[in-house]
């Protein structure tokens, strides 16, 4: 027999949200035989950042809200979206992380034949397995602190011009994003 495969992965493998998101969309994506009706399990998986009610942080909250379910894509369907609720407090905490993990994709049905109104006649198997990105990892970035800014690199050197010139120093703001934040600048 003819063998058609299809695979389920993830996007991205990474995301990265401010804990005020709310609501994060994973986007699952489905590639090769799109005949078929296939389904793809999913849940959370705790890191650093914990589940609400599953050992939670030191608040007693937790950072996201666990799930777990199941994506049916139909027959031609090529993307799906897993959302996780992200949970905000007003702790300072560094950033953490949590994994959403794919498993046990399977074959639902085989597309009908209209015309015939019954199951294709084509002596084909069909394989459906999970992608190399199986597992999406998910930063929470704190921002219940206003912020650190600092210089992009920690030094600068500059030949000396026989004019006036200008150069630019990018400024970062790392460890929090709360609120407006500015600074005042001296060039000796």
């Amino acid at each position: 027999p003819t063998v058609e495969e299809c695979s389920i992965q993830f996007a991205a493998s990474t995301h990265a949200v401010l804990e005020n998101v709310g609501t994060k969309s994973l986007k699952v994506v489905r590639q090769g035989a799109l005949d078929y009706i296939v389904t793809v399990r999913y849940r959370t998986r705790d890191g650093s950042a914990k589940a609400q009610g599953r050992q939670a942080s030191e608040d007693g909250e937790g950072d996201y809200i666990h799930a777990e379910g199941s994506l049916t894509f139909e027959a031609g369907e090529q993307e799906k979206f897993v959302d996780i609720k992200i949970l905000d407090d007003y702790t300072y905490e560094d950033d953490e992380d949590f994994f959403v993990d794919l498993y046990d994709p399977k074959v639902i049905q085989e597309l009908e034949d209209k015309d015939r109104n019954s199951k294709v006649s084509r002596d084909v198997e069909v394989q459906v397995d999970l992608g190399r990105l199986a597992s999406a990892r998910i930063v929470i970035i704190d921002d219940d602190m206003p912020g650190i800014l600092s210089f992009e690199q920690e030094e600068y050197s500059f030949k000396d011009q026989p004019h006036d010139f200008v150069e630019e120093l990018k400024v970062v703001r790392k460890s929090g994003s709360k609120s407006t934040i500015r600074c005042q600048y001296v060039v000796e």
